[in-house]
């Protein structure tokens, strides 16, 4: 859900760095003493006053002391006489007559409503037409957006008949608020309209207009304006100013050498903002009353709340800026495999604790090794997760962190546990099972049948090989064999090289390498495959091919009868090496063997999502209908188009089916999408931060980079060349049930999804009075209203 509502508050805030001590050796501090927030507020002076002042305190120890001197005078005025009731009506409301003045802060002292303000407000303009509080109190309980928009823009308008020196001082304060509320309703460009004059009145912007408008001249992509606003504060360091500036150069020039230095340094001099402005974390809310920026980490949180919707506004720049400053990602659907299956990451006990429980199996089995030594593995269906060499047998605890480590950090595919480990022996059973319920794993003993353990125990025992071979680093011994020297079998081997979604994280922006799968198509076994960063070339393909002859994974080292190519790839580079071996290329049946094998992997490979691919009902044809439907929705930006406190009414015509509330997100760019929340009184709940999580039924639309998708569902989007908008508009879609991630959407709910994405952006391209009708794929009639 949108944090706008936040900013309304915080804009008064002014963002500064953290408070250095006094005594600085540059002499500014050491003859300044620090004036304490607390102390300054509970002496009466308004918070706004008091954030300019921290402001200008923090300019001072950095070496400009201007702010300050105009500020102390501001002070001074409140020392012997606090602001408090006392006050006068002119301090309280400065742009309204005295008599306007008493009727407003009559208003302001009651426990009133909307309804009571408003006709405090409409009495005051009856005294004074020109009071501008009273026409930015309409336009704030102003039940339209339009009608807002109005009392604004009449609030600036008569705010040019007052003093010069009263509207200096007040109305930046008002032109923040007015600003902010206008950005809740998506209206950007009348907020603008509404906040750039207020640079004109105090250009030293005490109260932080700059920022504001930073957000929205990003959004609006205004590169003239926001470069023109970037110059009028050369000398401010401030964090937003620091990252707006290289944010500013790449999308207006491109990938500048001057971009990429000026990044650096806003990295360097605030170090926890560019992780939020990369997409590697979202930032956590804001205290909902005047935030008061102490330190780096809620710094960091208000620059990414004016910069992260320019930063999503133009494609590859949270990109641009991993890649940049080389920002190593820690993606929950990621994997770190490595070529030789070695476990080497640490398990963590809380991070298993988080981890999402899936509907998956695992086996596991300890192999004893020709050398004495054992193999620990375990299996998801016949896969490898995770393999260990224990010197001798495995004491408990040994087993407990190899456990532990493959859960973290396994072979493939992302951290994740299964739902149930299966033990072959009743000790390793007792030994186990207490440890792995602790993050939520059940252990049962299950004795393997005799044929099945002697076949596992041939498989087990080539890879035992294969792995002592890589450990003694005497892999470039196959270069040397003479594969005619080997059995000739009567196999056929399938080869093929793919590039499947088994996201590798040791670079900035996670990627997919080359895998290459070697298959005896009389077993359907794999016996050979590999892994690299970059295409293989053909006499790497090669080589693979030696060695799983010399070393296959399954079964004694042997020569194939004939080599079989999948039909995506050529035979005529492969003939070069292969001798007097027959290498041609393969019909659909070995494509469809091969997609079929990957599918597997993949969705072994996956959390425990159901996947869209995988639910009941949903054919091809409908899930080439969603991705359309979403990449319409993903170009129209309807995150630009309404506030994400708006919510929108769902309702089917036939009797029973359940109402839905419908919010868009996106304006704050953390989360582009939308969200479907069943019972429209619990999405109003919702928004308004009051719906219990154990309450909530909802399905949510979220637009991100290739590696947030179901891998098994990018696999199929990309096989079947369906529509996606860009590079960070790829849907990924979330159902929470009572709190609980859920299995997966049912046919009619995607159905659903499907239809409100294709008619919500011109349901919000209409007046607010009208409603829609429409039809959704099964011919079931719905309709769009306000909830207002």
């Amino acid at each position: 859900m949108s944090r706008r509502k936040n900013k309304a508050k915080k804009s008064k805030s002014k963002m500064r760095r953290k408070q250095q001590p006094a005594g600085r050796a540059d002499g500014i501090g050491n003859a300044l003493p620090l004036l304490s927030r607390d102390e300054l507020l509970e002496s009466g002076a308004p918070p706004e006053l008091v954030e300019m002042v921290m402001m200008a305190q923090q300019a001072a120890l950095e070496g400009d002391t201007t702010l300050m001197e105009e500020t102390m005078g501001l002070l001074g005025m409140f020392a012997d006489q606090p602001f408090d009731e006392a006050s006068s009506l002119e301090d309280a409301f400065p742009l309204s007559s005295p008599e306007a003045a008493e009727v407003l802060y009559a208003s302001e002292c009651e426990d009133g409503t909307a309804s009571g303000y408003q006709a405090a407000a409409k009495q005051a303009l009856q005294v004074d037409p020109k009071s501008v509080e009273a026409q930015v109190m309409l336009g704030d309980f102003a039940g339209a957006e339009e009608d807002r928009v109005q009392w604004y823009r009449r609030a600036c308008e008569a705010a040019k008949s007052k003093p010069p020196e009263q509207v200096r001082t007040a109305m930046p304060i008002m032109r923040a608020r007015m600003g902010s509320r206008l950005l809740d309703d998506s209206r950007l460009s009348d907020a603008a309209d509404v906040l750039f004059p207020g640079l004109d009145e105090d250009p030293s912007d005490p109260i932080g207009l700059r920022f504001l408008l930073l957000d929205l001249c990003f959004r609006l992509r205004w590169y003239d304006e926001l470069g023109t606003l970037l110059d009028r504060f050369p000398k401010d360091n401030l964090a937003p100013m620091l990252f707006a500036r290289p944010i500013y150069l790449f999308q207006s020039e491109g990938d500048t050498s001057k971009a990429r230095e000026l990044l650096k340094a806003a990295h360097k001099a605030k170090p926890k903002v560019a992780r939020y402005l990369a997409g590697l974390e979202l930032p956590p809310a804001l205290r909902p009353e005047y935030p008061m920026v102490a330190d780096e980490d809620e710094e960091a949180v208000m620059t990414a709340g004016y910069l992260l919707p320019g930063v999503r506004t133009v494609e590859g720049t949270a990109r641009w800026i991993r890649e940049t400053l080389e920002l190593k990602f820690s993606h929950p659907g990621s994997s770190s495999s490595e070529a030789d299956g070695d476990q080497s990451g640490a398990g963590d006990l809380d991070q298993a604790l988080e981890l999402p429980r899936g509907k998956m199996t695992w086996q596991y089995h300890l192999h004893r090794c020709r050398d004495g030594a054992y193999l620990g593995v375990l299996l998801e269906d016949l896969s490898p997760i995770s393999t260990v060499r224990f010197a001798n047998r495995p004491k408990a605890k040994e087993l407990r962190n190899f456990l532990l480590d493959s859960v973290c950090d396994p072979m493939v595919g992302p951290p994740r546990k299964p739902a149930v480990l299966q033990v072959p022996t009743k000790a390793d059973v007792k030994a186990l099972a207490k440890t792995v319920g602790t993050y939520g794993v059940a252990c049962e003993h299950r004795a393997l049948e005799a044929d099945v353990k002697a076949m596992l125990a041939e498989s087990l025992d080539a890879l035992a090989r294969r792995l002592e071979r890589l450990a003694s680093d005497r892999s470039d011994e196959t270069d040397e064999v003479d594969i005619a020297d080997l059995p000739q079998s009567d196999q056929q081997w399938w080869v093929g090289v793919f590039q499947p979604p088994m996201w590798i994280v040791d670079r900035a922006t996670p990627y997919r390498a080359y895998l290459q799968l070697v298959l005896d198509a009389s077993s359907g076994c794999v016996v050979g495959s590999d892994s690299t960063a970059e295409l293989p070339s053909p006499e790497q393909q090669w080589q693979v091919l030696v060695d799983t002859m010399a070393d296959p994974m399954v079964g004694q080292p042997r020569r194939p009868e004939s080599i079989v190519l999948d039909p995506r790839m050529s035979a005529e580079p492969l003939t070069r090496y292969s001798g007097s071996l027959n290498v041609f290329t393969g019909d659909q049946l070995v494509a469809d063997s091969f997609n079929e094998l990957i599918t597997g992997l993949l969705l072994n490979s996956g959390q425990g999502e159901t996947p869209l691919a995988e639910t009941e009902g949903v054919t091809e044809k409908l899930m080439e209908r969603f991705y359309d439907a979403a990449t319409r929705f993903y170009k129209a930006a309807p995150w630009k188009m309404v506030g994400g406190d708006n919510l929108i009414r769902l309702e089917y015509r036939e009797s029973g089916e359940s109402s839905w509330g419908i919010t868009v997100m996106g304006q704050l760019g953390q989360v582009l999408g939308l969200s479907l929340i069943e019972n429209v009184k619990h999405a109003r709940k919702f928004i308004q931060q009051e719906c219990p999580i154990e309450e909530l039924v909802a399905i949510s639309i979220q637009f991100g980079e290739a590696f947030d998708m179901v891998p098994i569902d990018f696999w199929h989007l990309e096989q079947n060349h369906w529509s996606v908008a860009d590079a960070e508009a790829y849907p990924l879609v979330i159902k929470m049930d009572h709190g609980e991630h859920a299995s997966g959407l049912s046919n009619e709910e995607l159905r659903m999804v499907e239809s409100v994405m294709s008619v919500l952006p011109r349901f919000l391209d209409q007046p607010r009075d009208q409603t829609m009708e429409a039809k959704d794929s099964l011919g079931r009639e719905f309709r769009l209203s306000w909830e207002l």
